[in-house]
């Protein structure tokens, strides 16, 4: 067993290295949802409680050094996370030299798709829609800074949509678990459409660099494509660092679009953190409604002594 095989292995119950038992036999495979660098995920059936989940699997032995590093970092909140918003496991095994990780199955599909759907339809989302979506967005998210962590890579493809309309934000692959009093990351991670400005320019970025990708989010929402688009890499460059994005001929409120406004500001400084946006007049009016589920502001995430605690107030 290797380094990082051996850290791995205090998060799944079982191997079958010794044993032609294993729980994947309990799962009937009904398709493949989707794959990535890091992986494929299939949606399977429990055979005894019929019960639909998503199941990943990673082969430990075929992935990169620095691939496993990201999958300890993800099965680590995976495992451990208590909120309401982001997805967890229900349970991790390994099986023939893949980690198999079973988590919800989100009915709807993912963000990005519901996006697509009523753009193909020439429709637009309702304000109220958008609304509840990002407050559950925004709420995961203070979840993992609050715990001092920066996902990295937030956008609609890794925001689950559960039958009731309720979101669970996934995909910790490329997360980044800062040590106590660090709160500067370095590597350039995370999808083109969503990245920052100061992560573009190659500059030491912080968690305000989540921000920014839930504000190119609330305007995919409402324009229904990307907030910052172009042909190539280099001018879809240009255009993020300068905020060149469009809001023009939308009816959605002043508020709304505000909001966009706030967290696609380019200077850092001024682009507002987690706590103040979940603290905002306007949001805090639609979370007194006590539709949404509060996480604790005491739960900590990794429940290891080196992640700091923030609070919220």
């Amino acid at each position: 067993m290797n380094y990082y095989s051996s850290r791995i292995s205090k998060y799944y119950s079982y191997d079958n290295r010794f044993n032609r038992q294993s729980p994947i036999d309990k799962y009937e495979i009904l398709g493949k949802i989707g794959s990535g660098s890091y992986g494929n995920v299939f949606k399977v059936r429990n055979k005894l409680t019929k019960n639909i989940y998503a199941l990943k699997k990673v082969n430990l032995f075929a992935n990169k050094k620095e691939n496993n590093l990201y999958l300890v970092n993800e099965l680590k909140i995976l495992t451990y996370n208590q909120s309401n918003y982001l997805l967890k496991s229900h349970e991790i095994f390994m099986d023939r030299g893949n980690i198999c990780i079973v988590m919800d199955y989100a009915e709807k599909g993912d963000l990005r798709q519901y996006i697509k759907k009523y753009k193909n339809n020439n429709m637009k989302i309702s304000e109220k829609r958008i609304w509840h979506f990002l407050i559950q967005i925004l709420l995961a998210i203070e979840y993992l800074h609050r715990n001092n962590i920066i996902h990295r890579d937030i956008k609609t493809a890794n925001i689950m949509i559960n039958k009731d309309y309720s979101i669970s934000v996934g995909d910790f692959g490329v997360s980044k678990i800062l040590k106590p009093d660090i709160n500067l990351a370095t590597t350039q991670i995370g999808t083109p459409y969503y990245l920052s400005p100061e992560i573009i320019k190659g500059k030491n970025y912080d968690k305000k660099a989540d921000i920014w990708a839930i504000g190119c989010i609330l305007c995919e929402m409402m324009t229904l494509d990307y907030a910052f688009l172009s042909n190539n890499i280099h001018a879809l460059n240009y255009k993020i660092i300068e905020g060149k994005y469009n809001l023009d001929n939308l009816s959605y409120s002043e508020s709304l679009i505000d909001l966009v406004k706030k967290m696609l500001t380019t200077c850092v400084e001024r682009r507002p953190d987690i706590y103040t946006l979940v603290n905002m007049h306007i949001i805090q009016d639609k979370l007194a409604n006590r539709i949404y589920l509060m996480d604790s502001p005491k739960t900590n995430t990794l429940k290891k002594k080196n992640i700091k605690k923030y609070n919220c107030s």
